[in-house]
This record gives C-alpha cells, structure tokens and sequence, in this order.
C-alpha cells in the first residue's frame, strides 16, 4: 500500500524557498510581567521613570556570549569573493566566537549612529578596559570614557540549524541601557532574527536545488544580513530620539506611584464596586482611562492588574534622572 504524504501550502512555501519573516514589536513598558515572543517578537521596555532627554551618549560595552552562541561557523565559498575588501572584520572563511561579538556591536552602533545622541567607540571603550585591568566596575568605565550611559548585554544566539535540506540562520539578543552609576535601566530589549532556506525534493533535480540552497544561507553576507536585521530592530525601540513612533507610543500611557500608604484596586470606578487588589505606597501604575469629570482613573498595575483607583491618592512618578 502506498503512503499518502500530504504537504501543507504553509510547509511548501517554507521549503521551496528562503523566509525571513517580518517582527512583532511587543511593548513590555506597562507590564513587565507579560510573555515575551521569542521566535520572531522585538520585545522592549522603556522604563516608565526615564526621561528621553536625559541620554545624552551612550558607550557600547563588549557583549557576553552564551553557550549557543560560541561555536565556530565555518562558511561556503558562495558569496565569499573579496571578503577583506568588503567587511572591516579579520574573518574570511569561518566566524569565531570573537567575531560574532564585535559583528553584532558593529551593526548596533552602526544603527545607532543614525540618531542623535552621541556615541562612544568601541575602540575607546575596549581600551579603557584593557588599560583598567580585571574586572572594573561600571562606573569607574564610564568615568573614564567621559560617558555615563552603558549599553550591556548578552548574545543568546548565533547558530545555524541543519535539518536535511533546510537551514536557518538565527541571531539573537538581549540587551540593556544601564545609568553606570547606580544601575538604573532605562530600557531593555530581546530579540531574535533568523533566515531560512531550502527546497522540496521532487524530483533529482530538486534533490541538488535543495541543497545547494540549503549550504546558500551559509555565507558571509547572509550573517550580516541577519545580524543587521536583530540590531535595526532592537535599535528602533530604544530611547534615543523622542520622535521615535514605538518610543512615543510607549510613552503614550502616563505613570504614576500611589501616595499613600495603601490604595484600593476596584473593578469599576467608586466604592460600590469590589476590590480586586490593595496597592502598596510608592507602586507605580499606567494610566489607562482618565475623565475630567470623575475622580477616579483607570490603571495598570506593573504585575498586569487593571481597575480603577481615586486619582486623589496617585502623583506623577518622578523623573529622577535628569
């Protein structure tokens, strides 16, 4: 009896040819509890007590590499022509662990030299390092690089999967814009970038398409490519032009801390209605709903909690950053 395989449109789509598919930008601002989107999501915090104004320069630091990210890449000789007159990098025909750090700092000051605000190089920041010897704290860096805001991080991914005659490229994230002295993050964000490519053996033709598509994706140009893409997006959703749309949206929910010493969270806007949570002195809530004629506002609460509370006992949170 023959078998019966049947193909999803979907499935076929993702074989035949290359995907890189489009981002979810998710703003994690008013809950810092919610699920991140890790597979294509651009997850951002901008936090509510950070004054765009404030972030005058930034130093980029070197990035951590976790254990997925430290394997060496070897690459195929497709689209590796010239590659030392096309690429400030040392690699040719692999990517080293050292590689891939200084490839992904390369492309987010290179996103962030598009805005305002003043960056640091990389050279001065690694020499400032190199010449402090051990381990020296954030502030004594940013001290000596005349800078006092940090861009630190991690590299969580930097691989290729190999499945037959599919293959993915995945770059991924997760970074911070730290105060250096007193470790206040402003923002933070993750996110991972991938590409695919692969063909759908139908015939032996197909059979050598599928591959040689498969080892394409392998090259110099599509690692760029896709560690561009990670950093543009993450980039995006950083504080560094108030004009930014995904910051103002971020922003378009006002904050505020409860000033007293206990606030009641109701499901409806009086005291008729039931309590559904008692806030703490001091914790902060995102305005929702507000009415001139009511003195009760519509909040959220940091842990996901909506209701409203009498807005005579909420002050705007203070910007100490400036």
């Amino acid at each position: 009896m023959k078998k019966l395989v049947i193909i999803t449109v979907p499935l076929l789509s993702l074989l035949v040819s290359g995907c890189m598919s489009l981002p979810t930008y998710m703003d994690q601002s008013a809950d810092q509890n919610s699920v991140h989107d890790m597979t294509n999501g651009v997850n951002y915090r901008i936090n509510p007590g950070f004054s765009s104004a404030a972030l005058s320069c930034v130093a980029m630091m070197p990035l951590e590499l976790s254990e997925d990210s430290r394997e060496i890449i070897e690459f195929t000789q497709t689209g590796m022509e010239n590659r030392e007159e096309l690429t400030e990098l040392a690699y040719d025909h692999q990517l080293s662990p050292e590689d891939k750090q200084e490839l992904v700092r390369r492309f987010l000051q290179g996103h962030m030299a598009a805005y305002p605000t003043r960056l640091v190089s990389r050279k001065k920041v690694d020499e400032a390092i190199r010449k402090l010897g051990g381990k020296p704290s954030d502030s004594i860096i940013a001290q000596r690089v005349g800078c006092r805001w940090l861009l630190k991080g991690n590299i969580t991914k930097f691989s290729v999967v190999k499945m037959g005659l599919f293959s993915s490229l995945r770059v991924g994230a997760e970074l911070q814009l730290v105060r250096a002295n007193d470790g206040f993050i402003a923002w933070e964000g993750s996110h991972l970038a991938s590409s695919s490519e692969g063909a759908l053996p139908l015939s032996p033709i197909d059979l050598v398409i599928g591959i040689f598509k498969a080892n394409r994706i392998i090259n110099a140009d599509e690692m760029e490519s896709v560690t561009s893409d990670m950093a543009r997006r993450l980039v995006h959703t950083m504080p560094l032009d108030p004009d930014n749309m995904l910051v103002a949206a971020s922003r378009a929910n006002q904050f505020f801390q409860v000033a007293a010493s206990h606030l009641n969270l109701r499901t409806g806007p009086g005291t008729r209605f039931s309590v559904t949570k008692v806030l703490n002195g001091a914790e902060q809530v995102a305005l929702l709903e507000s009415s001139r004629d009511r003195p009760w506002y519509r909040v959220r609460t940091t842990d996901g909690f909506e209701g409203y509370v009498s807005k005579r006992y909420l002050e705007p949170l203070e910007q100490r950053n400036n």
